[in-house]
């Protein structure tokens, strides 16, 4: 093998001299945060959780105000909708969540608990649209109302939306155990 020569040697040295500095650089900087770390995964978690907690609050203001105008004979029944209604959509999210988590393709569950979902965001978004609009005595020449429209309506939508991703990001893929070598 050939001895290196003096040009050899001068960069060997010079790339020893870089990385030399580059270590201590990145001893310097801060720890980096992977993004599939735990603490990411579960602030991620925490961040869903808040969000459908804001919905619920927004959507239980609207569709309570709705429910009193559908004739309950109790005054107190009107915030059972808000439950059945809320507590329905986010069972079949879970279901439909829990189905894609453990691989399960099956069309008929996971079409009910599409549909599920879907029927009962519909209820909300359309509890919320109603309510914005009884609010403002539905006077479509105001901004007030458009606002109102929008951000009533984007709230269940927004937790569906999220909800729809979250197989993808928190679970791992299911692992068929008959195709893994022993």
């Amino acid at each position: 093998m050939p001895r290196p020569t003096k040009a050899q040697l001068l960069t060997r040295e010079q790339n020893d001299a870089k990385l030399a500095r580059y270590k201590e650089q990145e001893a310097k900087r801060a720890t980096r945060i992977q993004i599939d770390q735990d603490l990411v995964l579960r602030l991620w978690v925490a961040g869903i959780a808040i969000g459908f907690i804001a919905a619920g609050v927004i959507s239980f203001d609207k569709i309570t105000a709705e429910a009193a105008n559908i004739g309950l004979t109790q005054p107190w029944m009107q915030y059972l909708i808000f439950f059945v209604v809320e507590f329905l959509y986010l069972m079949f999210l879970l279901a439909d969540m829990i189905m894609k988590s453990r691989g399960d393709k099956r069309f008929v569950p996971s079409l009910i608990a599409n549909v599920g979902v879907w029927f009962f965001a519909g209820v909300a978004v359309y509890a919320n649209a109603v309510g914005a609009l009884n609010f403002n005595d539905w006077d479509l020449t105001s901004i007030n109302t458009w606002t109102g429209l929008i951000l009533g309506v984007s709230a269940p939508l927004a937790i569906i939306a999220i909800g729809k991703l979250a197989p993808s990001i928190v679970f791992a893929e299911p692992v068929d155990m008959a195709d893994v070598k022993q």
